[in-house]
């Protein structure tokens, strides 16, 4: 029924009581069931108006504004406040009002106001909007503060979902455990607020769904991962719940540390000076060049780093300086800086390579032995097998031999090439058991006897030495015996000023010239 006739008189009643009234602060709502109402072309349909009260309500009116090209209100029936209940059309919005059934407050709670009947007329979208005219009042017409929300009908609007995301923009490489940015949008045809739902990991779940924003939005989220390789890829989601296709997959690599490298392999006993060697190896998940770094004292430092190189095994070449008791570990990095953790240690007993025999002190270095307080006339010094660069001055009767008593695994070479290697300048000297080379200065000896006697010069390679082999200048009675004499740039044996020296049973081998014959010496030379 039209009520259009009393309509005017209640209406201006109450509207001249509720503009004299006091509005308290709003905690009431007036809303429609269902938001959005959805139906199609032609259809009748229904929505109703709630009033949800946090204090009592007596009366309410309302003026509601409509899309009449879209849907017609063609009646309104009361709902609990149906004393004096009138509504009227007015094209293009419609005015309501109505009391409670004993012209007393309600009690807060929720209260059915209205139930519009509506017509759809053609497809498209209406809002439902409620106007500054809408009021509430109490018994003693004070007005209620309320919010009123609009609404929304929409006929035959088919809900578009978003468009599908572009690509997401970000890195394509990080580090393990890192967080790294990536940013994605999409529109909404239908002009809905949107949600993103990430897909971390390119398993085709949703991993994380954003918040929902205005369509268009740029959506900027972070993430991190374990080493790997992962696609990540987007989809969007509008407020009613339709969904995009899956955006285009951007790859990102994690690089993954290498392996820990293996208990380096190597010799548990080595000498100061002497170059001992240690392998290890180690594998990259990722493919990378790796280099190994070298903890060669067990205090957890990096002492050396290789170069980068294929991953596998590594084998690196290592002295020390003083004995002791070495921890040696290994640790792996590869070309973008991950590193491994520590491999297990190695222990290496690291000793003195030279002893004297008679005071039981050891040395790093045969000269060191020579010089030392407790050496005297007549000890003996043993070298251990190694590599040697010295240059020897022998100024005690000593006996100086190598451990094992070959030549070939204990070389004693010039650290200064322009003097000689042994110098000897006391009497009751013995070498043995060395390989000798390196003096290539002018007129320098591998071993060379100034003023010394009764010395022993056997069983030593004397090799390579630019002057001479053995070089004996004023000394007597020494002897020379069983060396192999070769390569040398002047002269194998040279001695001058010298008699009663013994020399035999010496391989002369591509010298400029072996020897000169002096009468004043014994030779007896192979």
């Amino acid at each position: 029924m039209d009520n259009n006739l009393g309509f005017g008189i209640g209406m201006v009643l109450v509207v001249l009581v509720f503009v004299v009234s006091t509005v308290p602060a709003a905690a009431t709502e007036v809303y429609f069931v269902p938001d959005p109402g959805d139906a199609t072309n032609g259809e009748t349909f229904f929505v109703e108006m709630w009033l949800d009260s946090t204090e009592g309500v007596t009366a309410f009116q309302a003026e509601i504004y409509f899309n009449s090209t879209v849907v017609n209100i063609t009646d309104v029936k009361s709902g609990d406040y149906s004393n004096s209940f009138m509504w009227s059309n007015l094209g293009d919005y419609i005015r309501v009002l109505g009391h409670s059934e004993d012209m007393e407050d309600y009690p807060p709670g929720s209260y059915l106001l209205a139930n519009f009947t509506l017509e759809a007329n053609n497809n498209g979208a209406s809002p439902l909007h409620y106007t500054d005219w809408c009021s509430l009042c109490n018994v003693s017409y004070h007005e209620v503060g309320a919010t009123w929300k609009d609404g929304t009908v929409r006929i035959d609007t088919s809900n578009f979902p978003p468009s599908t995301p572009g690509k997401p923009s970000g890195p394509a490489y990080g580090i393990n455990g890192s967080s790294y940015t990536f940013s994605t949008s999409a529109t909404d045809p239908d002009g809905d607020r949107i949600m993103y739902g990430w897909d971390w990991n390119g398993d085709g779940t949703v991993d994380e769904w954003t918040n929902l924003m205005a369509s268009g939005t740029t959506d900027i989220r972070s993430h991190s991962w374990e080493g790997g390789i992962y696609n990540i890829t987007v989809k969007a989601k509008d407020e009613y719940g339709a969904e995009s296709a899956w955006s285009s997959v951007h790859m990102v690599h994690i690089n993954s540390p290498p392996s820990t490298p293996s208990k380096s392999s190597g010799p548990t006993l080595c000498s100061i000076n002497k170059t001992c060697y240690y392998s290890t190896s180690a594998t990259d998940l990722d493919g990378d060049r790796i280099m190994y770094g070298w903890d060669w004292n067990g205090d957890g430092t990096v002492d050396e780093w290789t170069n980068l190189k294929t991953f596998g095994t590594t084998i690196q070449a290592h002295s020390w300086m003083e004995a002791g008791t070495y921890n040696v570990k290994v640790k792996a990095k590869d070309e973008y800086g991950e590193e491994s953790a520590w491999s297990n240690s190695l222990t290496v007993n690291v000793t003195a390579p030279v002893h004297n025999l008679n005071s039981g002190e050891d040395f790093s270095t045969i000269q060191a032995a020579i010089d030392a307080v407790n050496t005297t006339e007549g000890h003996t010094i043993t070298v251990d097998p190694a590599m040697y660069n010295e240059n020897v001055d022998v100024y005690k009767s000593l006996t100086i031999i190598s451990t094992s008593g070959n030549p070939d695994d204990t070389i004693v070479q010039a650290a200064n090439s322009d003097d000689h290697v042994f110098e000897i300048t006391a009497d009751n000297v013995t070498i043995s058991g060395f390989t000798v080379k390196g003096a290539t200065g002018d007129e320098k000896a591998g071993i060379y006897l100034y003023g010394a006697n009764h010395s022993v010069i056997s069983n030593n390679n004397i090799q390579n030495n630019s002057g001479y082999g053995i070089y004996i200048l004023f000394g007597n009675h020494n002897k020379i015996c069983c060396n192999e004499i070769k390569y040398n740039g002047n002269y194998g044996i040279k001695i001058y000023n010298g008699s009663g020296n013994r020399i035999w049973w010496n391989d002369f081998i591509e010298n400029n010239l072996n020897h000169p014959e002096h009468t004043s010496q014994a030779w007896d030379n192979r």
